[in-house]
């Protein structure tokens, strides 16, 4: 692996980890806050659990594309906040 390969799937990793952490701040605005009456999340402590429940759940990659681990890495999470945003209206 070159190191150029290396530093950008660095820089992707973070990206998609900041993506995530963003997805969950608003995931738990719209559903955690008003049931629970819980504090909104800030974006670096919705990135810590996000990667405590990664640890936990023994993640690990499987062997895919490159397009297909950038389109799970960000398309799935922007198609659950739809989804989610899409929700709110029902509640």
């Amino acid at each position: 692996m070159k190191f150029s390969e290396f530093l950008i799937g660095l820089i992707l990793l973070s990206i998609s980890t900041i993506w995530k952490g963003f997805v969950l701040t608003k995931l738990w605005l719209w559903f955690i806050v008003p049931f629970f009456g819980l504090h909104p999340l800030s974006i670096p402590f919705a990135i810590g659990f996000f990667l405590i429940l990664r640890f936990l759940s023994g993640y690990s990659e499987d062997n895919r594309d490159t397009t297909q681990l950038l389109v799970g890495q960000f398309g799935g999470p922007l198609l659950i906040l739809i989804f989610g945003f899409i929700l709110t209206f029902f509640l």
